[in-house]
Parts: structure tokens; sequence; C-alpha cells
């Protein structure tokens, strides 16, 4: 075994492709840094408003827009810096995140010989988008390093590590729980019942709290951004529906599951059961997709355990077949090294429509309502009406109650608001008497943005030609570059 030198898979694996993908991102975006998704900017908004005492993404309105309960207090504390170092916060958070990552990969593949560890690393790395997961802005590549500790702490029976992972990942995002209970559950009947079922009661607590108090509020029991992605809805035929479309995603991983499961319940059948435990708790109630990101938990804990097997089982002369094995990974999760490699262009989208869209927000300075509310709230300075129900529970009830058009002409004038920025397509029952100013259109392949065409409403003439005028003086004041405006000429009477 060489000595283990955890400088050079971070330099190789952290440090430089990160600077290669920073400069691509700051020369496609004119010098300004942006994230692959919209949705961190919800969160860096929401957590600027706990300081300020509100739980929301406009000040002193209560709502739940985050998917995890513990993200955003963990970056509102910064949020007394300076604008630019905030919005940057997560993106060094999520650097921190990936070398811990990779700190904790050389120690699980420290039997093999420097190269071999390090192409190794570089592939696992690639397979699970870890490094595209730092420049989403999110609390993924955190959810990835809790999994990996959990990982070491099991192969290495350093179950310290499995307890403090296992107890923080569910507050990170609510699906680690698909983890964190079989982890926890395995450490109770094998290891100590004390410590595991003092872990399992603290998750219960602060979960059950956090849950009680957003329904004190009527905001529900869980964060309106989980409800308003998730298909549990309908009970079980959504249960089913789920767990046969995560199985058409990644079925051809069954096969090897089973084998890893095998392989444990030879040496330790408990540590099988959690394996099944975790694979079978995703495939019900877990996602995929969605850039890249809400399968990568549940394939980090799987993917480390096979790899740790296939060292266990291999001698130190043939671990000259981990290189194969290791380079097949990104052609069996090809979608998720495309995340990956996609990392400038996915930034490019929201650049060029999101952020165009949150400039022009911030030069009309009005009330606007918005599919997409990360970057016109943080930076337009605004009020925001949520119109999909990610950062808005009535929004959510009354979408979800599928009343037509009166929804949002409801919301909207009880806010006073008169203008739209919505993608056309997921509104074909906006209301009719609205006027269409414009439309932003997208001059790139589209990669993170959810249309290429974003259109700009007004719902009187009054307020059509001012959000006109604001947006002629921008496009004349801008270098749209990847993007732009077209306007609806003339404007009806």
């Amino acid at each position: 075994m060489e000595r283990s030198a955890p400088w050079i898979p971070i330099l190789w694996l952290v440090i430089f492709p990160s600077i290669v993908i920073t400069s691509i991102i700051l020369h496609l975006d004119g010098g300004h840094f942006t994230y692959t998704l919209d949705d961190p900017y919800i969160h860096l908004a929401l957590a600027k408003n706990i300081m300020l005492g509100t739980y929301g993404i406009n000040p002193g309105e209560l709502e739940a827009p985050s998917s995890s309960i513990l993200w955003p207090f963990l970056l509102a504390p910064f949020s007394v810096l300076p604008e630019v170092a905030y919005e940057l916060t997560p993106l060094v958070v999520n650097l921190l995140c990936l070398s811990v990552f990779v700190f904790i990969l050389n120690l699980l593949f420290a039997a093999l010989p420097m190269r071999q560890r390090l192409f190794t690393m570089a592939c696992v790395v690639l397979s699970l988008n870890a490094i595209g997961l730092v420049f989403n802005g999110m609390e993924h590549e955190l959810q990835v390093v809790l999994v990996a500790l959990i990982v070491l702490g099991l192969v290495r029976k350093t179950y310290r590590y499995v307890y403090i992972a296992a107890i923080i990942l569910p507050f990170v995002r609510y699906e680690g729980l698909a983890i964190s209970l079989p982890a926890l559950v395995y450490c109770f009947y094998t290891v100590n019942r004390r410590y595991s079922l003092l872990a399992l009661i603290v998750i219960a607590i602060g979960m059950c709290s956090f849950s009680l108090w957003l329904h004190s509020h009527g905001l529900g029991y869980l964060p309106s951004s989980v409800l308003a992605k998730s298909r549990m809805t309908d009970g079980v035929f959504s249960i089913t529906y789920n767990f046969l479309k995560n199985l058409k995603q990644y079925g051809f991983m069954v096969p090897a599951i089973c084998v890893l499961s095998l392989y444990y319940w030879r040496i330790d059948r408990a540590m099988a059961l959690v394996v099944i435990s975790a694979t079978t708790l995703h495939l019900l109630f877990g996602q995929s997709g969605w850039y890249g990101r809400y399968e990568v938990y549940w394939l980090t804990f799987v993917l480390l355990l096979a790899m740790c097997a296939v060292l266990d089982w291999l001698t130190v002369e043939r671990f000259a077949y981990v290189v194969p094995l290791a380079a097949a990974l990104p052609f069996f999760f090809t979608e998720l090294a495309w995340d990956t490699i996609s990392v400038p262009l996915a930034s490019s989208n929201i650049a060029n429509q999101q952020g165009r869209m949150a400039d022009i927000a911030r030069a009309l300075g009005e009330p606007v309502a918005a599919n997409d509310i990360g970057l016109i709230s943080l930076r337009s300075h605004v009020y925001v009406l949520d119109v999909l129900g990610l950062g808005s529970i009535a929004v959510l009830r009354a979408r979800q109650a599928g009343v037509g058009s009166a929804w949002i002409e409801s919301a909207m004038k009880s806010k006073g608001i008169e203008y739209a920025f919505i993608y056309d397509a997921w509104y074909p029952d906006r209301p009719r008497d609205w006027i269409k100013v414009a439309t932003l259109n997208l001059l790139e392949h589209r990669v993170s943005a959810g249309r290429l065409i974003v259109s700009f409403y007004a719902t009187n003439r009054a307020a059509a030609a001012k959000l006109r005028e604001v947006m002629e003086r921008d496009v004349a004041r801008v270098d749209w570059g990847r993007a732009r405006i077209d306007f609806s000429d003339p404007l009806p009477n």
C-alpha cells in the first residue's frame, strides 16, 4: 500500500477542474459567475430573509420554499457579506464539501497504488456528477459527503462517523432518510443500541418539530418545494408509478445490487439488508433527474460500497482489474457525466434567462409574478409571487385544485401585481386579457432552463407601456449576447 497523499487527488479532482470550469463560465457569462440552476438563488434569498427575521422569499411573508431544513440556516450568517461575495458562498461551501468527498474516497481506495487510485477516483467523481453538484449551488454536495462518511464508517467500522452523518443527512435533504434509517437500524442490532436509538430519536424530534412548526403557520407538514415536486399525492398509485419510473431509469443496476447484496449476505447479512433497504426506499419514494442531483445520494451509497467490496475481494496482484471497471462507470452513468461536462452551458442558460429576468424586474421596480423566482427574488429587491408553487403554499394548493386561471388572477390582484414573467407552455390556461409585451429567446442549447422562451405579460395597457419602455431601455443598454428580446408590436388597444 502506498502512502496516502490526499493533496494530490484534491489538486487534480477539485482545484484544477474547478478552475477550468469557472473560467469557462466567466467567459460565457461576460465575467459574471452564475449557478447552473435558479433554485440556489431561492435558498440565498431565503437565507438573507432568515437573518432579517422572516422564513420566506419575501420579507414579512412566511413561506417554506426550501427543500432542505439545514441549508438556508447554514448560508444565513454569510448574508452580511457584500452581495457578490454572498452569492459565491454556496460555491465555496460546495468546493470544501467536494474536497472532503475526495479525501474520503482517498481513504476508501487507499489500498490501490496512487495512479490507479487517482484514475478510479476520477471515474467515480465524474460518474456521480460530483463536480457538477458544486456548481448547482445547492445542498447536494453536502449530502454526498455525508453519505460517503456513512460508507466510510460502515466499511472501516468507525461507527461514530455513521451516527454523526446519519443524524445530519435528513436535515440536509429529506430523502437522506433512505440511507440514515437503514444505517442506524444496522448499528442498533450490531453495534450499540443506545447510541443508535438516541440518533433515531434526535432525527424524529428534529424533523417532527420542523413539520409541526410549518403546520402551525398553515404551511402544511412539508415545505411547499417538496410538495410541489413530490409524486406521492395519490397514495399507492403514485408510489407504484414512482417505483416504475425509477426502475426504468436505473433498472440496469438491479443485477449489480443483487450481486452486492449476495456478497454481503455471505459475510454480514445485516449489511446486505442495509443495501436492499436503501435501494428499495429510494426506488419507492425517491426521484431521479433534475439535472443530475436527486438520485446521486443513493448512487453514492451503493457505488462506494460496491467498489469497496471489489477491493476486498481482489488480491493485491489483481488490483489492475479495478482500472477497466472504473473506466466503464461513466459509460453506465452517461447522463450524470454529461451533467458535469455541460456545467458551463447550463450556467449560461441561467445567466441569459433568469439573470435577464432579474435585471428587468429590478429596472421595473414593481412586484412581479414568475415561475422561476430565485434570481428575481435575490437581485431585483421587489416582491415576487411564485406562480409555480415552490415558494407559496397557497399557489401550490390552487394549482393542484385545477381551477383554471382564476387562481392566478386572484393571487396577482391580492398582491397588486400587474406583471408576469412565465413560460407559456406551463400556463396554457393563463388569463386571456393579459397583454404580451415581449418574449425573451434563449439563443443556445437548452440544458437547465425550463423552456427556451419566456413571455412577459402585463395586466393592463398602462402597465404594458411601462414594461415595454423598461425593456427597450435595458436592451439598448446591455449586450444581450446569447439571448434576444422580441417585442409584440404594436401593443393592443
